[in-house]
């Protein structure tokens, strides 16, 4: 868990062992929530840069944080996230830590030379406490393991944006201009054939009118990331509650 264990002993006298971990603060109090109540937060939009060399998993993120209102930059290589990161200014970095090229810990140490002082989330593949370490030491804020579990990722941003979530119970008015601009729904006509592909149960088939869909249309590509991600984790209800 990127700490230490040391241990200092003496014969006939006894043992003291040692052991130092990195954990996240939970606060005085545990927050009492589900993730899929969330739908947005409070406040001016966030801009996150993801930098990952492979697309699905930028377009997985941007399909989980786009439809709450985060402005979403990609840059598919640490050299990408470079030259992007002084000229689009995020409030945050998401920031893989294998790729090819300049990798997740050559990129947090350039950054942090630039003086640039940005929370940056590493994300890895591999949760070995010799990766969290090296992420930690190189000028990094946190950590997130491969596959990403959302209510972690989520509660990263709450933590170092400072953000309060937005609620489904929530009476707070949202512009329909802001709404447009988080999540534009598709016409009628598409959703009666997304619809259908759900009704007679046929996942692969929605998934693959989605990516022709996004394709042809990429102004729903909030709306498109959004179902995709239920499809994926055969959320049927959910899915049938967003097409309503």
């Amino acid at each position: 868990m990127g700490g230490e264990l040391v241990v200092n002993s003496q014969v006939g006298v006894g043992s003291t062992f040692t052991v130092r971990l990195f954990l996240a603060n939970l606060g005085t109090e545990s927050e009492q929530y589900k993730i899929e109540d969330i739908t947005g937060y409070q406040g001016r939009r966030q801009k996150i840069l993801v930098v990952d060399d492979q697309s699905d998993h930028r377009d997985l993120i941007r399909s989980i944080l786009a439809p709450l209102g985060f402005i979403i930059e990609e840059a598919s290589s640490g050299e990408d996230c470079l030259l992007k990161v002084e000229q689009l200014k995020p409030k945050l970095i998401i920031l893989d830590l294998a790729m090819t090229g300049i990798d997740g810990t050559e990129t947090t140490h350039q950054i942090r030379d630039r003086n640039l002082v940005m929370p940056i989330i590493i994300l890895s593949a591999n949760a070995y406490p010799s990766d969290r370490l090296v992420a930690m030491n190189s000028g990094a804020n946190d950590f997130l393991a491969k596959p990403i579990q959302v209510p972690h990722l989520l509660n990263k941003l709450k933590l170092h944006l400072g953000l309060s979530w937005v609620f489904q119970t929530d009476n707070i008015n949202i512009s329909d201009s802001l709404l447009e601009e988080i999540m534009l729904r598709p016409t009628e006509e598409i959703i009666e054939k997304l619809q259908h592909f759900v009704r007679i149960g046929d996942l692969m088939g929605l998934n693959k009118h989605l990516d022709i869909l996004v394709k042809n249309q990429p102004e729903y590509r909030p709306f498109i990331l959004r179902v995709k991600v239920l499809i994926k984790e055969f959320r049927i209800a959910e899915i049938k509650k967003l097409l309503s």
